[in-house]
């Protein structure tokens, strides 16, 4: 079920308006009602399924319960307290807490958790704040977060596309990154010469984040015709036809009953 709804977000995103908004009330119902019955704690009496679904139910709450009032209070207690106090934040729910806030939040929230990668020799931590630092709304802040990814010296040269990926996780995000990448190809081209060839794909990867458009597929196709990376050419064209599937099956869900609202609202 959650990689159903997570791929129907993306797809039903491309759409937007009042069927988007109407399907992520939709999860979010769906969301908020398992998390009722879960909550946010790994319990004593927790067999293993208990514990995977609540980690599925909250990595979920980023995208359908970001909006609630009450699961933004909680997610905003947990995130005030957990710099003092560790355990009122399970690693396991931290990225979901860290987006949510981000998403909901500005710079100080933004500087906060960037602050506690500076801060720290422990990977663990830093790979969450690379994960999760784009996913601000604010654009201007996700420009930065490209900026500081690819044009600084803080970020590994093996890790740096994770930002690149965080923020692109919405569609106005992979209009930016998709932009940046071709505003800074021959950085890119300069910064991995000597790389393996995988980190290029990464960086290319994240940079088209949630496109699945036939469009879309069309566009980076022609730009790869006329700039050429030989040694990602077969990734690119994994990646195209990928896009072009998904743009697809996005086609044949604009012909289906899913993007009426009022199938979201029963």
């Amino acid at each position: 079920m959650s990689g159903v709804l997570k791929s129907l977000y993306g797809l039903l995103e491309q759409i937007g308006g009042d069927v988007f908004d109407a399907f992520r009330s939709f999860g979010s119902r769906l969301i908020k009602a398992a998390l009722d019955r879960f909550g946010w704690d790994h319990l004593p009496t927790d067999d293993h399924s208990d514990k995977l679904l609540r980690t599925t139910v909250i990595g979920l709450l980023d995208s359908f319960g970001g909006k609630d009032e009450s699961i933004l209070a909680e997610a905003r207690r947990r995130f005030d307290e957990h710099w003092e106090n560790p355990a009122a934040l399970h690693s396991d729910f931290k990225s979901t807490v860290y987006k949510i806030v981000l998403k909901n939040g500005g710079v100080k929230e933004y500087e906060r958790i960037l602050r506690s990668f500076n801060e720290t020799e422990d990977n663990s931590i830093r790979v969450i704040v690379l994960h999760t630092l784009g996913c601000t709304s604010d654009p201007a802040l996700k420009r930065r977060t490209l900026d500081w990814a690819v044009k600084g010296n803080d970020v590994k040269l093996q890790d740096f596309f994770y930002p690149i990926g965080a923020v692109s996780n919405s569609l106005a995000g992979s209009d930016m990154t998709w932009a940046y990448f071709k505003e800074n190809l021959e950085l890119y081209k300069s910064k991995l010469a000597k790389a393996s060839p995988s980190l290029m794909d990464a960086v290319i990867v994240n940079s088209v984040g949630v496109f699945c458009t036939i469009e879309h597929a069309q566009e980076i196709e022609n730009y790869f015709d006329a700039n050429p990376i030989p040694k990602s050419s077969r990734r690119i064209s994994q990646l195209i036809e990928s896009i072009r599937n998904s743009g697809v099956m996005l086609n044949k869900l604009k012909e289906s009953e899913l993007v009426n609202p009022s199938f979201w609202n029963a």
